[in-house]
């Protein structure tokens, strides 16, 4: 029997982890099930006001005979490592093959919108599928979503090797040589991305907080994942690690595309329209813009963090833009805070362009606005104005610098390989040898 488990929040921010919980059913389920696929960790929209921490779900696909003894280990194993600390509330579910589509069409909501817990109750209700779930069961929606993205229409993916620490660590600071994360990410790039940020010298890779994950790497290919594992040394022992199948560095929670009117709060989305403002620097050193589509205007902001700010500051009224964010509300309003800059035309723009006097050769003067010139010796006038067109410097479409960067956002590294043929052979030594 083909089996789809998915489950989501069972972090917070006091620590916990969903992956590694994750870690230890694949542990327990190894010598009991066949897995068809690697597990799946999956970024959902990650502007939710009420998520844990990165906004991810869980899910594995495998092939059983005794779907109660494996859904009984699954849900133990979830409750066992649950502390109960914190607004977290797990979540588990299970569907047997097919995977209805409206499964799908929840996992690629989840991607751009806030989905109501009422409604995928119902769904789950009405399709009678199996789940189990603590107090309200705020975490059903990934977890459904979860296993939704095993069938979903998206044909870009990644991989994630993350490396766990034992358990007596997870408080200690991590510290890892900067020289050995260099030496592989110069080894294997640009098939491991988004490990480093050369201009601040530091890695990405670490995590933060009190979670048990140490690092991770991210690329296209599970077994390059290993091998740069095997190269970067930490200052402790790597307890367990996993590799996931994962939609991140993918940029997918981007293709929405929706008119201004149409927008809400929190969604993740990309708009085009026309800069109907000049570029306002506030505190900080953000740029704020005004963009409409002719169904609706919106505030843009472009922080500083993110280095966009500088392509914002040249831009002028009437140029066309297309960029993606998340939508906040900022003093009552919707504002889309800008991740991304997909593309820009440049509107012409013209200056006045005082003549020479065609008798004395001085620079004439103007005699006031659209009045005409008049030249400062001879007094010769001319009385229409004369303009020149302005040449502006072409404007590059670009993204958030690596410290910015979210789970989703494509590295620039990523361009052009996103339809390369990646392996699908499972890599059967699940825990650090």
């Amino acid at each position: 029997m083909l089996l789809y488990i998915g489950f989501d929040d069972t972090d917070h921010y006091q620590g916990g982890c969903t992956t590694y919980i994750c870690s230890l059913i694949v542990e327990k389920l190894s010598k009991k099930v066949s897995f068809a696929d690697y597990p799946y960790l999956i970024r959902l929209n990650p502007n939710i006001p009420f998520k844990t921490r990165g906004n991810a779900a869980v899910s594995i696909k495998i092939f059983c005979e005794d779907p109660e003894d494996v859904l009984d280990v699954v849900w133990t194993t979830i409750m066992d490592n649950y502390s109960g600390l914190g607004k977290a509330e797990p979540a588990l579910v299970a569907i047997k093959a097919p995977v209805p589509s409206v499964v799908r069409i929840i996992s690629m909501r989840a991607l751009h919108e806030v989905l109501s817990l009422d409604y995928v109750k119902r769904i789950i209700l009405k399709k009678g599928i199996y789940c189990k779930y603590v107090r309200q069961g705020r975490g059903l929606v990934g977890a459904l979503a979860a296993i939704g993205f095993y069938e979903a229409d998206f044909s870009d993916f990644t991989y994630e090797l993350l490396a766990y620490r034992e358990r007596s660590m997870w408080k200690e600071k991590r510290e890892i040589d900067y020289s050995s994360l260099l030496k592989v990410d110069r080894a294997f790039r640009p098939y491991i991305y988004a490990n480093i940020d050369y201009r601040k010298k530091r890695p990405l890779i670490l995590s933060h907080g009190l979670d048990p994950v140490l690092f991770g790497i991210r690329g296209d290919y599970p077994q390059l994942l290993v091998e740069a594992m095997k190269e970067i040394k930490a200052s402790e022992c790597v307890d367990r690690w996993l590799i996931f199948k994962t939609n991140q560095c993918t940029g997918v929670h981007f293709f929405m595309r929706k008119n201004i009117s149409e927008i809400r709060p929190y969604d993740a989305v990309t708009v085009r329209g026309v800069v109907i403002s000049k570029p306002v620097v506030i505190k900080g050193g953000h740029v704020i813009i005004k963009v409409s589509d002719g169904t609706g205007i919106i505030d843009c902001v472009f922080y500083k963090k993110t280095r966009l700010n500088k392509l914002a500051l040249k831009l002028r009224q009437y140029d066309y833009i297309e960029l993606s964010g998340g939508v906040k509300i900022r003093k009552r309003r919707l504002t889309l805070n800008v991740e991304e800059v997909q593309k820009v035309r440049l509107a012409e723009i013209y200056a006045k362009n005082p003549p020479m006097c065609p008798f004395c050769g001085e620079k004439m003067k103007s005699k006031g606005k659209a009045v005409g010139y008049r030249c400062p010796v001879c007094k010769y006038t001319v009385e229409v104005p004369r303009f020149k067109k302005v040449l502006r410097e072409q404007l590059t479409p670009s993204r958030q610098a690596p410290a910015a960067y979210r789970h989703l956002t494509k590295p620039k590294e990523r361009e052009g390989l996103e339809f390369f043929e990646k392996p699908c052979q499972l890599i059967e030594q699940w825990h650090y040898p």
